[in-house]
């Protein structure tokens, strides 16, 4: 891969990386865990056990695709920086 596409691909994945961080803290309320801004959706008294379980499931899961795509972005953008890319 030639030097102008790397660049590219470098502007692209901190273009991403900024979109996702962003995207995190609107759905968040903040800089603050997926988990602590989900705890005020949990333990109304209206709710059933079975929906706070299927609601904190899909917290959890959401939130560990929001890492899991966060750590890609940030190893590609290591690997374009130790010239491996």
């Amino acid at each position: 891969m030639d030097k102008h596409h790397i660049a590219a691909s470098q502007k692209q994945l901190v273009s991403m990386r900024a979109a996702l961080l962003a995207q995190m803290a609107e759905q968040r309320g903040g800089q603050v865990g997926r988990a602590e801004a989900a705890s005020e959706h949990f333990g109304h008294p209206e709710d059933s056990p079975a929906q706070l379980a299927t609601e904190k499931e899909i917290e959890f899961a959401i939130g560990e695709h929001e890492l899991v795509e966060l750590g890609a972005i940030e190893a590609a953008l290591a690997r374009i920086e130790a010239g491996t890319y």
